[in-house]
């Protein structure tokens, strides 16, 4: 009971309460219908581990910055450009790692622009973000022509970022 109040206590607390509801809900509804409710079959925990890192990597980041108070309503936006460009500078002939390596450099360019409009220019995040967003997203239609760009590296570097290398087939 005390580790119950010491958790019920904290707002955080309260999702994890949540949390850990639904998980014996999925369990309990997996064990009672093991045929149509296929939370702990083989697919659906491939495809957890497959599609949840890059979920946390990006919920990570936006979680610091909610818990110093501000916001980042352009992960999205910043996340679709820079995959776009390094898949349009890996097609155009650059390394991969090169490639990595400058849409990580968007990446950092854009944040720090952000930052910047935010701390200098003294506008809330959620409003400079929220505009940031609108910015790299209307960016991105122009250079993209709202058109998709393929990328497929092959070898160990699509494995890996596939999830399709070592244990994870």
């Amino acid at each position: 009971m005390r580790l119950w109040a010491i958790i019920s206590r904290h707002k955080a607390g309260h999702i994890l309460i949540v949390f850990a509801c639904v998980q014996i809900a999925c369990v309990i509804a997996a064990l009672l219908f093991p045929v149509d409710f296929t939370y702990l079959g083989t697919s659906n925990i491939r495809t957890m581990l497959k599609s949840i890192p890059r979920l946390a990597i990006l919920a990570s980041g936006v979680g610091l910055l909610m818990i110093s108070g501000e916001f980042d309503l352009s992960v999205g936006s910043n996340f679709a450009l820079t995959s776009y460009v390094a898949a349009l500078s890996f097609n155009s002939g650059v390394p991969v790692p090169l490639a990595g390596m400058m849409a990580v450099g968007v990446g950092v360019l854009i944040g720090f622009t952000n930052g910047l409009i935010v701390i200098r220019a003294k506008i809330p995040s959620f409003i400079a973000t929220l505009g940031a967003m609108m910015f790299w997203r209307g960016i991105l239609l122009i250079i993209s022509g709202g058109q998709t760009q393929p990328f497929r590296p092959g070898g160990v570097f699509e494995a890996v970022f596939a999830g399709t290398w070592g244990p994870l087939q």
